[in-house]
């Protein structure tokens, strides 16, 4: 697996643990200030993350 992925919410190269806690609270499992507001930016960015291919890693 690797170390680093790329997040489309931030259109960068982010560590696997944020990916999982971003799509944790994009699940409603995680209150949103668990992250950043970088990762909260883009208008629809739930639904950015659901449907990113990380998304159930």
């Amino acid at each position: 697996m690797e170390d680093r992925i790329r997040c489309p919410l931030v259109d960068d190269m982010i560590e696997v643990g944020d990916c999982v806690v971003c799509s944790d609270v994009s699940s409603g499992m995680l209150k949103e200030n668990c992250i950043p507001e970088k990762f909260r930016q883009k208008k629809n960015w739930k639904n950015i993350c659901k449907n990113c291919k990380y998304y159930e890693m």
